[in-house]
């Protein structure tokens, strides 16, 4: 039976040591995706920007202004959505290495 056991608490190391490879390959995905979204949110603030501008001095429609105003607004939804799913990376990759705890400092 020892023997057994042995045999199983090493598949169990190898199955978390696993986990926590893929836990930290989606952590790095999310955080690509975070960076982009970064990068799309300071386009469409300038992008409304110079919508602004145009608008104001009569060479930019109202629907432009409108559209642009609607993407920065889609930038920052796709933003905080990126934010998230980093966070629920982070947190997987806690919860698979057993440290949620101690990184919040909190028990249950």
């Amino acid at each position: 039976m020892l023997e057994q056991d042995k045999i199983a608490l090493e598949q169990k190391e190898l199955d978390v040591k696993s986990e926590v490879e893929t836990a930290w390959a989606e952590i790095e995905s999310t955080l690509q995706h975070l960076k982009a979204s970064e990068k799309a949110l300071e386009l469409a603030k300038e992008s409304l920007r110079l919508a602004e501008v145009g608008f104001r001095e009569g060479v930019t429609p109202q629907l432009d202004l409108l559209n642009a105003q609607t993407s920065l607004t889609s930038a920052r939804l796709d933003h905080a959505r990126s934010q998230y799913n980093h966070l629920l990376t982070i947190v997987a990759l806690k919860v698979t290495e057993g440290t949620v705890i101690e990184w919040t400092g909190e028990r249950r």
